[in-house]
């Protein structure tokens, strides 16, 4: 794929960035980039982790599924980050989420474990700049969802407001999750 498709070369590429090309660029175009690497970059993942989950299965050693869902098929940033790289998820959640307090302190626990997932790739300030972000982007999906749980729709314009918002905060964090600078970061 890389020797037809160029959308890996504008995210890892430092002379391209340099040479100001991407102040060049439209957001659109920035975007269909970014959405063209994560979608490389799941791909890549996906056939990878097939492939030696496969050789697990056949030796008779049952390993989760770590890719369940492509990442166009995720609506919000949270079933994405579930998905990604779902047995690392598992142990997240099983060793560091519950233990931290779960889901009674999960505006504050969302930075302990980003935090520690940037630093768990590489100690590097641009992963450490890159799991900060994503919980800035994280923050206000959860807060409308918090609100939006505790909204009851009692009327037919009660559930279509209820259902246009949840559309509107997936195409809101849909779109910060592809752009150019968690796109840039996240190709290490």
């Amino acid at each position: 794929m890389h020797h037809f498709i160029y959308q890996d070369l504008f995210s890892v590429s430092m002379p391209l960035l340099h040479s100001g090309l991407w102040w060049q660029l439209s957001p659109f175009q920035i975007f269909i980039v970014a959405y063209g690497v994560i979608n490389f970059m799941w791909l890549k993942f996906f056939l990878i982790w097939r492939f030696f989950r496969f050789w697990s299965l056949v030796n008779g050693v049952e390993t989760p599924e770590n890719m369940p869902r492509c990442i166009s098929n995720c609506h919000d940033l949270e079933t994405f980050w579930k998905s990604w790289h779902a047995s690392y998820n598992r142990w997240l959640v099983r060793y560091m989420y519950i233990p931290l307090g779960g889901s009674k302190r999960k505006l504050l626990n969302i930075w302990v474990i980003f935090t520690f997932v940037a630093i768990w790739h590489d100690l590097e300030w641009k992963l450490v700049a890159w799991a900060w972000l994503t919980c800035i982007f994280l923050i206000p999906e959860i807060v409308v969802k918090s609100i939006t749980k505790t909204f009851k729709a009692t009327s037919a314009l009660g559930e279509f407001f209820n259902y246009e918002l949840g559309a509107m905060s997936g195409a809101v964090t849909y779109d910060c999750k592809s752009c150019w600078i968690c796109g840039g970061a996240c190709t290490y």
